[in-house]
């Protein structure tokens, strides 16, 4: 099993669904852990719009889950 915040679905005009996140499981964010809510809700929080962070996610393949790393900038709240 893997381990993370699941994606459930990505807001189609969103900077995440625009990077190519899909429903995909986040495992970080700017290398730091992503895999529990309240962190990720912490650096969620401290970003401001249009910020460049990396974020890992892993998605589910035909045989195994593979990370893949994009590249995102944050939008407006």
């Amino acid at each position: 099993n893997a381990s993370g915040i699941y994606v459930i679905a990505a807001v189609q005009t969103g900077p995440a669904y625009n990077t190519g996140i899909q429903q995909d499981i986040i495992t970080w964010m700017n290398g730091g852990e992503g895999g529990k809510p309240e962190g990720f809700q912490n650096q969620v929080e401290s970003l401001h719009a249009g910020d460049k962070i990396k974020v890992a996610v892993l998605r589910n393949g035909k045989d195994e889950y593979k990370e893949i790393e994009f590249s995102v900038t944050v939008g407006a709240r």
